[in-house]
């Protein structure tokens, strides 16, 4: 699928998948108006303003108009929650099929389903997917401070587990240190839930105070040299 915008350098390091809710059929073209003409048109976030997918979506909702007939109006409507999953289920159950919400969702849509999340009540088969926005790599972000500078101290058996920040049990930035332990049969990882995005998440780590070490997020590193990325988890 064509690309109609593209993701600002520097902005964004994560697969993000853009799926539409029953979009106009074809019929909406024989109207003498654009159906999206004087239109709002929502893209759902699953996340807390200030994070990665909330940056993204916003340059979405500023550049793509311009490429839709009838140039509506688009916003960003933010729903946090269960790692994603609150705005997922709302999404599939909720959400009305008139065209006028787009979803940004985690690229772990799909592998919620297969992992048997007992939250997970919809169907991604279902969604109309439209494509994603841009691809990259998913780094491990370590804090300056923490007791490891690189992937082999990281991995040593001798190092504590790390903290984690992450926002619900099942959230992409839980599951992708709970896959680390289970790989290496230990605790190389120790997973914190509660945070509401990505943004608070980096705040803590930069406060440089008990909070998280490390974590699996998506977004801008510090520009004050505080979070460094010894590795990278994923490739999407």
């Amino acid at each position: 699928m064509k690309k109609v915008f593209a993701d600002p350098a520097g902005v964004i390091a994560a697969l993000f998948l853009m799926v539409a809710c029953a979009l106009a059929t074809t019929s909406t073209y024989a109207l003498a108006e654009p159906f999206y003409k004087g239109k709002t048109v929502r893209i759902l976030v699953p996340y807390s303003p200030g994070g990665g997918f909330d940056t993204n979506a916003r340059v979405v909702a500023r550049h793509l108009p311009k490429h839709i007939p009838g140039e509506p109006s688009m916003i960003v409507q933010n729903m946090p929650g269960g790692g994603g999953l609150v705005a997922l289920n709302y999404f599939y159950s909720v959400a009305k099929p008139n065209g006028l919400m787009l979803a940004h969702l985690p690229h772990l849509t799909a592998f919620f389903e297969v992992s048997d999340v007992p939250q997970v009540k919809y169907k991604s088969e279902e969604f109309k997917w439209l494509g994603s926005t841009n691809s990259t790599v998913g780094p491990v972000v370590i804090r300056h401070d923490a007791p490891v500078k690189d992937l082999k101290e990281l991995l040593d058996p001798k190092t504590p587990p790390l903290i984690v920040g992450a926002s619900g049990e099942t959230g992409t930035l839980s599951l992708g240190p709970r896959i680390v332990n289970e790989i290496f049969s230990r605790q190389v990882f120790k997973v914190v839930t509660g945070y509401r995005g990505t943004a608070p998440i980096r705040m803590a780590m930069e406060r440089d105070d008990e909070g998280p070490q490390v974590t699996f997020a998506y977004f801008l590193f510090s520009d004050r040299g505080e979070l460094t990325p010894p590795a990278t988890f994923s490739k999407g």
